[in-house]
């Protein structure tokens, strides 16, 4: 084997691992109700937090928790969407819940409300 198959063996990797981890494809996003909020192109190497950041203000709000759902899966932000299986005309299911808020105290008598987000 010459050089010319080693570049060529590097070339389809290449190919490969970008057809895989780097294509752009269209997603829809439904409610638990099948109302379609979103249909979004994305990149596949994107992360779910990426793709919950994309979504606009009113499909959830800022008050509200969004949680993605691909079948029976909760995704989380770390996760890509390539790692998934998340392909093109796939369909998310969009959680919305209330913001959770924790209450600390201190010995000092302060007190806060803090944001789960």
């Amino acid at each position: 084997f010459g050089s010319s198959f080693a570049q060529a063996l590097a070339i389809a990797i290449i190919l490969i691992y970008h057809n895989r981890h780097c294509f752009a494809m269209k997603v829809s996003i439904n409610t638990m109700i099948g109302v379609e909020v979103a249909c979004v192109d994305i990149e596949a190497i994107l992360q779910v937090g990426d793709l919950l950041a994309l979504l606009p203000d009113q499909v959830g709000g800022t008050e509200c928790s969004r949680r993605l759902l691909f079948g029976d899966i909760e995704l989380t932000g770390s996760m890509s969407l390539s790692d998934i299986g998340l392909e093109e005309g796939s369909m998310l299911t969009l959680v919305r819940g209330p913001m959770l808020r924790v209450l600390t105290a201190s010995d000092d008598g302060t007190a806060k409300v803090w944001s789960t987000a």
